[in-house]
């Protein structure tokens, strides 16, 4: 069963993802690999990260993240936008 999950790094180097990043996976360990592949493919995936699991829609940011999201009901990356090669507007 398919979960959505937000990760919030702590690392300098993830400073394109201030706001976090919402994921939908199997799991967290599915979670990060998707984050993994999609977000820095070409190198080490940050260290220092916290995720936890969104319960619904409405525990995102109603202002900026819940009118920006891609599609959340597949796995793959809804925010931000553009990092899940599945998602079409």
């Amino acid at each position: 069963m398919l979960k959505l999950f937000w990760l919030d790094f702590e690392d300098e180097r993830c400073r394109d993802f201030p706001m976090g990043v919402g994921i939908t996976a199997e799991d967290e360990i599915d979670a990060v690999g998707v984050a993994s592949s999609r977000l820095f493919p070409y190198e080490e995936f940050p260290a220092s990260f916290r995720i936890r699991i969104i319960p619904d829609l409405d525990a995102l940011d109603q202002n900026h993240v819940r009118p920006n999201i891609g599609h959340h009901l597949r796995r793959g990356i809804w925010f931000p936008t553009g990092y899940d090669s599945g998602w079409s507007p």
